[in-house]
């Protein structure tokens, strides 16, 4: 079975590459200019399908990500291939599980985890890029 295929052009990856499971079902889709990831990709990984830009090889500008069953898994903005601003992952029911904030790869200001049916269950308060206290909201 066919696993991947790609083009090359002086000993590079240059153009299409695409990547199959073992089922031949498509879970890695992009274009490569001189060996680095370019342009739009889409890659699947278990039941989370991400589409995304590359610039240069890195991660850059807004990603989203969706479950199978095609509702939101995650939408986040990248910069040079660190994550910036805000990040928020979902659960499947379409509920915010968590929310990061993101300043050129550090981790700032509060994180805020939900429970399926959208309480907060607690905060992480980051300074400096490290985990400074965890607040959980008083019953």
């Amino acid at each position: 079975d066919l696993q991947k295929e790609e083009e090359y052009a002086n000993g590079q990856r240059n153009g299409l590459s695409i990547e199959y499971d073992d089922e031949g079902e498509k879970i890695l889709e992009g274009m490569y200019q001189n060996d680095q990831r370019q342009g739009i990709w889409e890659i699947r990984i278990g039941d989370i399908i991400s589409k995304g830009k590359f610039a240069y090889g890195e991660k850059n500008g807004i990603w989203e990500s969706t479950y199978l069953n095609g509702s939101k898994a995650f939408k986040g903005d990248y910069m040079g291939g660190k994550p910036n601003g805000t990040h928020t992952y979902y659960y499947q029911n379409g509920q915010i599980e968590h929310n990061e904030q993101w300043k050129s790869g550090k981790a700032v200001k509060n994180w805020n985890y939900y429970t399926e049916n959208g309480s907060l269950k607690y905060s992480i308060y980051y300074k400096d890029g490290k985990e400074n206290r965890i607040v959980a909201p008083s019953k």
